[in-house]
């Protein structure tokens, strides 16, 4: 892993689960694994990538040294979570080549070939872009010019990227199959950046893989609902201390229990796109949940 994800293999490794009820027998601790296992789900998540852009080769080289970053931002602005600076255990690698080209008069065209690769390096497709602009504004790296073929680039592999999470998406869930526990996950609150939307599509990713059926609706009329809330302590030294309160309740309002989850993070990594950081975070509370979920199924029968 590349320096600045590295501590995210650790952030929500630890938890604790809490219950209510005074009756109720400490379960096992659930957070023994601290990162996604081979073969894990979190790598058919298909709703938000992870995209680690490698520097761009080829030339003009004041051009190539500048593209990756601009490429990011075009990428993030499209909702996908790229990073030229750092990647993640699940990132997908995009590597490009840019060549110049002739073209009429003082202008000249810059062609981008970009490759996108899974995180085992297994190519997943490719796609190209090409731009024309002064022949000078290529040599000098000008901002227009490379937000221009960033702009164009990001638009070709958007296309890959949405169309190849759509191939691996999951099918439509079906009906909610008799005796199986119906759970309403409302949205993750208090989150900074897109850490609500990240948290909760991701904690739903894998809660859909069990032996539990989702519900989209308050009318739907669930067993139980599981919110959660994410605080923020004060900034130090550059990070702020993170607590996100997983909450399980019965349909009716009485808590069963919760699990909680909290640890020293960058401010840098909370306040954009929270990328791997979201997954990892479920892929960590998933247990206790479950063990909540699993305690009170008998009570819920009575």
């Amino acid at each position: 892993l590349r320096a600045p994800f590295a501590p995210l293999l650790r952030l929500f490794a630890a938890a604790a689960l809490a219950f209510p009820l005074a009756s109720c027998q400490p379960l096992p601790h659930p957070f023994a694994r601290d990162v996604p296992p081979p073969g894990s789900a979190l790598m058919a998540i298909p709703d938000s990538v992870s995209l680690s852009v490698a520097p761009v080769r080829g030339g003009p080289k004041a051009t190539a040294e500048s593209l990756a970053a601009v490429l990011a931002k075009a990428l993030q602005k499209r909702e996908i979570a790229a990073s030229a600076q750092s990647s993640g255990i699940l990132s997908e690698e995009l590597d490009g080549t840019i060549w110049e080209e002739p073209a009429a008069g003082t202008d000249a065209a810059v062609a981008a070939r970009w490759r996108l690769r899974d995180a085992k390096g297994r190519l997943l497709g490719e796609r190209g872009a090409r731009v024309t602009a002064p022949a000078e504004a290529w040599q000098n790296g000008d901002k227009a010019a490379v937000a221009r073929l960033a702009a164009a680039s990001a638009e070709a592999i958007a296309d890959l990227v949405v169309g190849k999470a759509a191939r691996r998406a999951p099918s439509p869930a079906a009906a909610p199959a008799a005796g199986r526990t119906r759970l309403l996950v409302r949205p993750v609150k208090g989150a900074p950046g897109d850490g609500g939307k990240a948290l909760t599509r991701a904690i739903r990713f894998l809660l859909a893989q069990q032996k539990i059926d989702l519900l989209s609706g308050e009318n739907k009329k669930p067993d139980f609902i599981l919110d959660a809330l994410v605080s923020l302590g004060k900034e130090k030294a550059g990070k702020k201390r993170v607590r996100i309160v997983w909450r399980l309740r019965e349909a009716g309002g009485k808590e069963i229990g919760t699990v909680a989850q909290q640890n020293d993070v960058p401010v840098a990594l909370l306040d954009g796109s929270w990328g791997n950081l979201a997954y990892i975070v479920a892929d960590a509370a998933e247990g206790g949940i479950l063990a909540l979920v699993k305690h009170a199924r008998p009570q819920a029968k009575r």
